[in-house]
């Protein structure tokens, strides 16, 4: 097995994998949204989770229950009017930040942890794997972080104008020609 990064047509940058004949393609962005949906922080660890989805056929009702907590989670962060470029650093659990609020976020986090198992029955625990994955993504950080703003900016709820406070318009008097006067002609 050999694993590098290119950059594929039209500039997107991946981890390819290639192992004899076989090719594996996983652009940082996917590598981003699939980290953000399952909740792994490590992107070699979610790279073998792809690959571990790949490998099980056992998908039933894994990913519609991911997008809904997640989109549930960036719900309370939009109505509270945290700016997008906040919300990858929030959502860390680590921070202790108080959104979303626990009550939102543990369905997430179980459903993560649900899904983890799931896909990870069918990965390669290989830690050879996960350091060369590591090694090669290692300088790639900035970018899957960008990604991964980018993908929690997608999957939240549209951001709702506030509506402007209603001022009744101002009633002007029309004007009138002063009476008795002479015109200026």
């Amino acid at each position: 097995m050999a694993a590098e990064i290119q950059t594929l047509p039209g500039g997107r940058e991946a981890l390819v994998i290639t192992t004899g004949d076989k090719i594996e393609v996983f652009p940082l962005d996917v590598i981003a949204s699939y980290s953000e949906l399952l909740g792994e922080p490590d992107p070699a660890k979610t790279v073998l989770l792809i690959r571990g989805a790949m490998q099980t056929k056992d998908h039933t009702d894994l990913w519609k229950p991911l997008y809904e907590q997640l989109h549930e989670s960036l719900g309370e962060l939009v109505e509270a009017g945290v700016p997008p470029e906040f919300m990858p650093d929030i959502m860390e659990e680590a921070t202790g930040a108080p959104l979303p609020k626990k009550a939102t976020r543990k369905p997430l986090r179980d459903h993560q942890v649900t899904a983890r198992s799931r896909v990870g029955r069918g990965a390669s625990q290989n830690l050879q794997n996960t350091a060369e994955f590591n090694a090669l993504l290692v300088g790639k950080m900035d970018a899957l972080k960008g990604a991964r703003g980018k993908f929690l900016g997608d999957v939240a709820p549209p951001r709702r104008e506030k509506e402007p406070d209603m001022v009744p318009p101002l009633h002007r008097a029309p004007e009138r020609p002063a009476v008795g006067r002479p015109s200026a002609k």
